[in-house]
């Protein structure tokens, strides 16, 4: 009755004069620092990423996950915080050019359970993949450098993923995955990259970009 421990949804800002920030926001990596809005799920591994090495885009190398095959044990991740609002989009325009083989590259989900959209190389081929919880589906070759990622979800949390390779038409793939709000620190949608097989391949992520209707 007191309000003290009551969640309050509007207040003033305490420290006034700074611009506004929001959890979650697009971004072009333009800039030689990451906006605050970003967290690395893990303590990143240093220089094995950069805002600086490719300019106008992230780059992050690929290396081995503490025990391959298992999304949770990826080393670095960068991700934001999932809002939980009428309609939400994220699109994520990926350069492909220096993945190397053994690397998997892409869009992922995480909470209590994970889910994600991503693009594999084997013998200089690359294939779509599809990973929810550890069951896999392998999509289409993606013969093209430049591919966009897309997750769409709603107040429910039912998220769906697509796939473009120009930008404009974009195709479904994967069943639709029910976001966990569930762990401490809510779903995470993130940025990813690895290789199962050797410290090997660069990911360049062009930009991030999210929509959100409240």
């Amino acid at each position: 009755m007191d309000g003290i421990g009551n969640m309050i949804w509007r207040a003033k800002k305490p420290i006034p004069g700074f611009p506004r920030m929001t959890l979650s926001s697009s971004d072009s990596f333009d800039e030689p620092v990451l906006k605050p809005e970003w967290e690395w799920n893990y303590q990143p591994r240093a220089g094995m990423w950069s805002l600086t090495e490719h300019p106008g885009a992230l780059t992050m190398r690929a290396f081995p996950p503490i025990r391959p095959g298992d999304f949770r044990t990826i080393g670095d991740i960068l991700t934001q915080r999932a809002f939980r609002t009428r309609q939400n989009e994220v699109t994520l325009k990926l350069d492909l050019s220096a993945m190397a083989d053994g690397q998997e590259a892409g869009l992922a989900h995480f909470a209590k359970s994970y889910c994600t959209l991503g693009i594999v190389q084997k013998a200089k081929v690359r294939l779509l993949s599809y990973n929810q919880n550890g069951r896999r589906v392998t999509g289409p070759r993606i013969s093209a450098s430049t591919i966009y990622l897309r997750s769409v979800w709603g107040f429910a949390g039912k998220s769906q993923f697509f796939y473009s390779l120009d930008g404009r038409t974009y195709q479904s793939f994967g069943d639709a995955y029910q976001l966990t709000w569930e762990s401490y620190r809510g779903d995470r949608i993130g940025i990813f990259t690895d290789n199962s097989e050797a410290v090997a391949g660069s990911l360049y992520v062009d930009s991030f970009q999210y929509q959100v209707q409240h």
